[in-house]
């Protein structure tokens, strides 16, 4: 593998470099990412002081899962490396981006690197950009589930290498006090709240009798039988479903082939642009998902979640009660009164709503403090 997979990318929003501006290097590569980069380059292209590169691993190769999300958001990418390959195992996807990633780091050398949460494509960048010595900034840092799934690795690693820790919640940053990186953190809040501000001020009491159900997680979808049972159980109780799909889960047979798909009030589709969904999400009476984005989502627009997951990515909400998490095989059907139920509590957390805006700012100050010219 060469630097020659790195593909120049021109669009209509170049990026501003000058000798006077420092230039940080921002890497994405899944769906979550490519949120979190939207709002990011709304308030960057508006103004600011940094000189970002925006660089694309390709994590996702479908066009369904990342393609739509580019195209919606207009989201600008300097270079693409297009590590994704559906024939190869992730493994092998993970290791190519680790070879990409330091290739064009070494051909931009930026004075700093951004990477966002914790999928094989943040890893990959960040041990690239440690191993060349270059700063690194961990967007969505602190977040822990305590499992032993490959982005609790992730993230933890990333958190051990990092130079500056910007924290989503207040929570996420207290444990990254508690872990010992006090002196390197900031709780600056979520880049996703500022894509659903639309949706937060509008009338909550217009909901349908639809619930949004979309589960994906490898442990979770082995088999086709967790994600059937809950489809019954909720027409059970008469409320008509909007199913989300995986491409995992759509190509099994015993999933094309189920009846209950073929219900009158079961709507099947593999994705939507994320402002349908959020229209979708806003519009439901509650979810069903083991997405960590769709449990954040769902609270900005006003809408609760039935989590599926041991341990859910925002305990934030769990804690409260605002979620009500459900533990993979456990009884489903009791939590549907509990969900239903008005929530009458106060969750003060994930930022003021002008994340990215922040977030440019300080990594301003801090690129300009931190990293010698």
């Amino acid at each position: 593998m060469t630097s020659e997979v790195a593909v120049r990318v021109e669009n209509s929003s170049p990026t501003f470099l000058s000798a006077n501006r420092r230039a940080v290097a921002v890497f994405a590569g899944i769906r979550s990412q490519y949120m979190k980069l939207a709002s990011l380059q709304k308030a960057y292209f508006q103004s600011s002081d940094l000189s970002l590169i925006f660089i694309d691993t390709g994590q996702h190769y479908d066009d369904v899962l990342a393609k739509q999300y580019i195209e919606e958001y207009q989201i600008h990418f300097d270079y693409s490396l297009n590590c994704g390959d559906k024939t190869m195992s992730s493994t092998e996807v993970f290791a190519r981006m680790i070879v990409e990633c330091e290739n064009i780091l070494r051909k931009i050398e930026p004075s700093a690197a951004i990477v966002f949460g914790d999928a094989n494509s943040t890893l990959s960048a960040a041990l690239a950009a440690r191993r060349l010595t270059i700063p690194l900034i961990h967007v969505e840092a602190g977040l822990r589930t305590n499992s032993s799934t490959s982005e609790e690795l992730n993230r933890v690693i990333v958190d051990r290498i990092s130079q500056l820790h910007i924290a989503s919640t207040k929570k996420d940053y207290a444990r990254l006090v508690h872990e010992g990186y006090e002196a390197t953190s900031e709780y600056l809040g979520d880049l996703v709240k500022d894509l659903a501000a639309n949706y937060t001020t509008q009338n909550l009491d217009k909901k349908e009798n639809k619930v949004l159900v979309s589960i994906h997680r490898d442990e979770n979808t082995r088999n086709c039988n967790l994600i059937l049972s809950i489809l019954g159980e909720l027409l059970d109780s008469n409320f008509f479903i909007h199913l989300i799909t995986h491409p995992k889960v759509a190509k099994r047979k015993e999933f094309q082939n189920a009846h209950i798909l073929k219900h009158e009030k079961v709507t099947v589709t593999p994705s939507l642009p994320h402002h349908k969904l959020l229209k979708l999400m806003w519009k439901c009476k509650f979810c069903v998902t083991d997405s960590g984005a769709l449990q954040r989502e769902g609270f900005y627009v006003g809408t609760r979640s039935i989590v599926i997951q041991e341990s859910p990515f925002w305990p934030t909400l769990t804690d409260a009660k605002y979620n009500i998490k459900v533990n993979p095989g456990d009884c489903f059907k009791s939590k549907i009164s509990e969900i239903e139920k008005p929530f009458d509590g106060y969750i003060d957390d994930f930022g003021s709503g002008n994340v990215a805006e922040e977030i440019l700012n300080f990594v301003n100050l801090w690129v300009n403090k931190n990293v010698e010219s």
